[in-house]
C-alpha cells in the first residue's frame, strides 16, 4: 500500500497470504485500495499494487 500525504510517501508490504487472512481470496485490488488508510497519516488514499514474490518461483527445469 502506498499513499501520499503532504508530499510524503508511505508504504508497506504484505504477503498474500497475510492479506487473504485479513480480508478474504475473493477481495479485489480496487477494493482493497478503497478500504485501506495509512496507519502513519490516517489518510484513505491507497494505491494497491500486487507484485510477485521472486524469491519462490523455481527456476524451470529445476527439481525441488
Amino acid at each position: 500500500m502506498e499513499s501520499e500525504a503532504g508530499g510524503v510517501l508511505h508504504a508497506v508490504e504484505i504477503t498474500a497470504e497475510a492479506l487473504a487472512r485479513l480480508v478474504g481470496w475473493s477481495a479485489t485490488l480496487e477494493g482493497l485500495a478503497q478500504r485501506m488508510r495509512c496507519s502513519q497519516c490516517g489518510k484513505k488514499a491507497a494505491e494497491v499494487i500486487a507484485v510477485a514474490d521472486q524469491g519462490v518461483v523455481p527456476k524451470l527445469g529445476s527439481q525441488p
